[in-house]
């Protein structure tokens, strides 16, 4: 199942890396999984920093893509 993913994941920080909007939220996320540990949050907590964080990093994707398809327009 590992294999399935691996494309997704080589895409978004091989690609999406090269974007500073998609960089910025990866790195603001991984700073706000530090403070997670930091302030020892309860499952719950996690689950919803991780939603959170997964959104807006799908929604800087999205947003990207749109501004690519309307440059190339």
């Amino acid at each position: 199942m590992k294999h399935k993913f691996l494309p997704a994941f080589r895409g978004l920080f091989s690609d999406g890396w090269k974007d500073p909007g998609i960089r910025t939220q990866i790195i603001l996320a991984a700073l706000a999984v530090c403070a997670a540990f930091i302030l020892r949050l309860d499952a719950m907590e996690w689950c919803a920093g991780i939603i959170c964080a997964g959104m807006v990093i799908a929604a800087e994707i999205l947003n990207t893509a749109i501004e690519t398809v309307c440059d190339l327009y």
